[in-house]
């Protein structure tokens, strides 16, 4: 099963609450074979079902990136904006500390 598949598989049986989300965490980052941490899982099961799409699109940001470095212009303004949407999105999962 691709990763995407058991990304889908977990997040679902933890939306259906047919599984914790501790359990899934784990079940997912053993899956992976080392592709995902325990904070990374956590992320893409939490948002599972927008994860299919955000791939493609990242590998169309790709693309669309590699194209422009060949041809020696700079990043297109859609990429510059996804990342910046995608660094937002980082930021809600990082722990709060104390200063």
């Amino acid at each position: 099963m691709a990763l995407i598949d058991d990304i889908e598989f977990y997040g679902r049986a933890v939306d259906a609450e047919e599984m914790s989300i501790d359990a899934a965490v784990a079940a997912l980052v053993e899956t992976s074979g080392g592709r995902l941490t325990p904070v990374g899982a956590e992320q893409v099961i939490a948002d599972w079902c927008h994860t299919r799409a955000k791939l493609e699109r990242l590998r169309n940001d790709t693309v669309d990136m590699l194209r422009a470095a060949r041809n020696g212009e700079p990043v297109p303004e859609h990429v510059k904006q996804h990342l910046r949407e995608d660094a937002q999105q980082q930021l809600q999962f990082r722990p709060q500390t104390d200063q």
